[in-house]
């Protein structure tokens, strides 16, 4: 998701967490993902709906836990637990210069928010437990229904290898279980974000978790959602999350999916809006614009040979160009990317005018850039822009040699008569993006 910026990495003792954190003064919101997603598929598609409504709380602060996505490697034999997550997310608090933030964990990282809460409280103003449990081994006392189906089905990985038929979509999300598409993606997803061996050392070690005797140390305001009729964890997960934890209160929306990005999502993602911020606010100003993003080619390479002063040098110089040549193409910078920008125009000509001319004076001072395209409706967050559009432009780009700037098909057909020129140069697929999309080379 472009409202966040570059990766960063804490150093712990046994290893690097890497963690983005977005952009804007607004409160910032720690975030524990569930599972083995990493936060790069935050970038993706069929997560907009869930990135946008995050957004719109405040300044995101997520992380790969460990053996996941761009964070150092585990080993298997010996996997860390929800308090090893939890001190990471303290390591990358100290970091990025935060003494206390709200909390928000999903499913299996409710347990590390939940340690963190209890064990570190001056960190946490406000507390979100979204679609989690307490205890993941069914005990004869402790309701446990949807994870001990879940259990009794990757007990199958364990005895026959990852490659078992192991198919969990009719628990996680049964409202979307026909959709092809988004459950190849989601298997894709989860296969970059840790290798089978890591997924299923993390889920087996779930079994001895529990967080049951922190609970009465939460002393932050608490907020417990969950969907009522999720057939993946049951209800009475949240029900019990509630009522042991000081204060806490219990939103039960409806809807069966576990999955937080699909179903009714604004329906889930209300109540924790109106708690972490005093108001609901789901229609965010929409507008048809153009969006740019930049980047510079083989900057680590860069980097690496120029070293870290004469870098930072650059990239100032790179910035104030690219802030210059936006203006005087009555465009606006929403963000830098670290070595490039997310611009948004008005007018598409100006769009594609502006990459060539930033283009041509980068080259002046031998940096290497490369662009991407794409005019559609967006929606603005405050200082920030989100939706489809923002992805495929960003995608766009990414398939751009230096030098190169690529249009979607949509911009074309918009600047006819603006004199300028394009080549055709076929379908292709987006990453994240259903379908194939076709590119276009600009002649300028």
């Amino acid at each position: 998701m472009k409202a966040l910026g570059e990766t960063q990495f804490s150093r712990r003792s046994d290893g690097h967490i890497a963690w983005r954190r977005g952009t804007g003064d607004a409160q910032d919101v720690l975030v524990f993902q569930a599972a083995f997603y990493p936060m790069d598929c935050l970038d993706d598609a069929p997560v907009s709906m869930w990135s946008r409504r995050m957004v719109q709380m405040g300044r995101m602060l997520v992380f790969d836990r460990r053996g996941v996505g761009e964070s150092d490697p585990i080993d298997p034999k010996a996997p860390p637990t929800p308090r090893d997550w939890a001190l990471d997310a303290v390591s990358i608090l100290d970091d990025a210069g935060i003494d206390r933030c709200a909390v928000v964990g999903f499913h299996d990282g409710g347990l590390a928010a939940v340690h963190l809460a209890a064990e570190f409280p001056g960190r946490v103003s406000k507390l979100v437990l979204v679609n989690t449990f307490a205890l993941f081994s069914p005990t004869s006392d402790f309701p446990q229904a949807g994870i001990a189906e879940y259990r009794e089905r990757f007990r199958r990985i364990a005895e026959e290898g990852p490659a078992a038929p192991v198919d969990l979509w009719d628990l996680v999300a049964p409202s979307v279980a026909d959709d092809i598409e988004l459950r190849a993606w989601f298997n894709k997803v989860g296969r970059t974000g840790a290798s089978p061996s890591t997924a299923t050392a993390l889920t087996h070690a779930m079994a001895d978790w529990d967080v049951r005797n922190l609970l009465l140390q939460v002393q932050a305001p608490t907020l417990v959602v969950h969907r009522a009729g999720n057939r993946f964890v049951a209800v009475e997960q949240a029900r019990y999350l509630a009522s042991a934890i000081p204060g806490a209160n219990l939103a039960e929306v409806e809807g069966i999916d576990h999955l937080t990005f699909v179903g009714d999502v604004d329906a889930l993602f209300d109540p924790i809006e109106e708690f972490l911020t005093g108001s609901r606010d789901r229609r965010p100003d929409r507008m048809l614009a153009t969006i740019l993003f930049t980047d510079l080619v083989s900057s680590t390479e860069q980097l690496a040979s120029l070293g870290d002063r004469r870098w930072r040098g650059l990239i100032q110089e790179h910035d104030m160009v690219a802030a210059t040549v936006v203006a005087e193409h009555d465009g606006r910078i929403v963000s830098s990317t670290g070595d490039g920008i997310l611009a948004m125009f008005a007018l598409p000509a100006n769009g594609v005018r502006a990459a060539a001319a930033l283009r041509d004076r980068l080259a002046s001072k031998q940096l290497r850039m490369r662009a991407g395209l794409h005019t559609g409706e967006i929606e603005v967050v405050g200082d920030n822009v989100t939706g489809l559009a923002v992805y495929v432009a960003a995608r766009v780009m990414a398939h751009a040699a230096a030098g190169e700037i690529l249009t979607s098909h949509a911009v074309p057909p918009l600047v006819v008569g603006a004199d300028l020129e394009f080549l055709d140069v076929g379908p292709v697929e987006l990453k994240g993006v259903p379908g194939a999309w076709r590119l276009a080379r600009a002649i300028i």
